[in-house]
Parts: C-alpha cells; sequence; structure tokens
C-alpha cells in the first residue's frame, strides 16, 4: 500500500510548527521528517536542505505580512495609514513568532522571489509616505527608523523582555508616535 505523498507545504506547515515550539535555530531536517513520519532522505524530493525550508519560511511569511499591511492601510492614508502598518507588522510579528524571525534572516533568502517580496513591503511604505512629499533618500531613512523601531519592539516583546508592570501596547504607542509624529508634513 502507497503511503500519502507528502507535500511542499506539508513540510513548510511542519517546519513553521516546530520553529514556533522549539525556535526557529533549533530546526533541523530530521525533526520535520520525524514529525511527517518520514525518513529524513525523502525531504530531499521536496525540497533543496534546511536553507531552502528557511527561505520558504521567510517568503510565506514576507508574503503574510505584505498583506497584513496592505489589508491595514486600505481606505486610509498619511499618518492613519502609517500607524496601521505598524500595528499590522507588531501584530503579524507576535502572531507569528517563527515566521517573523525568518523574514528577518536575509542571509538565508535564496531566491529573487523572497527578496522582491521583501522590496515591496518597502514600496508600500514608500507610497504611504508619499503625501509628506520627502525625497527619495528621506523616504528611506523615515522607513529604516521605523523598521528598527518596529522589529526591536516586536523582537523584545516575542521574548517576554519587557518585565516591568507598564501596559507593553501603551509603550509601544508611545514609541510609534513620537517617530510618525516627527515626520514634518509639507
Amino acid at each position: 500500500m502507497r503511503r500519502n505523498a507528502i507535500t511542499k507545504e506539508q513540510i513548510l506547515n511542519t517546519a513553521i510548527s516546530l520553529a514556533d515550539r522549539n525556535g526557529l535555530k533549533n530546526l533541523a531536517l530530521k525533526d520535520i521528517a520525524l514529525e511527517l513520519g518520514i525518513k529524513t532522505p525523502s525531504l530531499y524530493n521536496h525540497i533543496k536542505g534546511l536553507e531552502d525550508v528557511y527561505n520558504q519560511m521567510a517568503l510565506y511569511g514576507l508574503k503574510m505580512l505584505k498583506e497584513a499591511i496592505i489589508n491595514s492601510v486600505a481606505g486610509i492614508a498619511g499618518r492613519d495609514a502609517l500607524y496601521a502598518a505598524a500595528r499590522a507588522y507588531r501584530g503579524f510579528a507576535s502572531t507569528y513568532p517563527s515566521l517573523y524571525e525568518s523574514t528577518q534572516w536575509v542571509k538565508a533568502w535564496n531566491e529573487d522571489e523572497t527578496k522582491r517580496e521583501a522590496d515591496d513591503i518597502v514600496e508600500i511604505l514608500s507610497k504611504i509616505l508619499l503625501p509628506f512629499h520627502l525625497s527619495h533618500h528621506e523616504s528611506i531613512h523615515v522607513i529604516r527608523t521605523l523598521r528598527s523601531y518596529l522589529h526591536g519592539f516586536s523582537s523584545l516583546e516575542i521574548n517576554s523582555s519587557f518585565g516591568l508592570d507598564t501596559d507593553i501596547s501603551t509603550s509601544f504607542e508611545t514609541g510609534l508616535q513620537l517617530i510618525i509624529e516627527g515626520i514634518p508634513l509639507p
């Protein structure tokens, strides 16, 4: 009797589940295979190796993040859109910690499609900044500043690094306000 065929999607979902449970850095092909009930060499019928799994996770995560940002800014513009995009980013990071982490492993992105998805997110943020009439370089500086804040805050939050008995969401909004309200309007 023939076993059910394993799909690339099953491998990806299993990898995400294991990474959420054990950490992205602890992900191993042997564990993915064990979880799927197959031998490790059988994975190579679908993937090139662990780096390919990391890339597929990053690609999937970037697509989800892009969609979350697009959905969050539908029908709004300017500062409101920046706030919405930032909240969507934080929401994605806290809901999908291992996928979020994989989106930050730029060195693991081994496909052009993955790089394009990341570029698309920057392009969306650039379009959100159009009402501010910033130069291209100014927009990049703002995007980098915002991304640095979002990544730092999200990473600290995911790792339960905020130990004080003060509302974390209020802290997030305070930092966001300092950055976004500091962008000059024409």
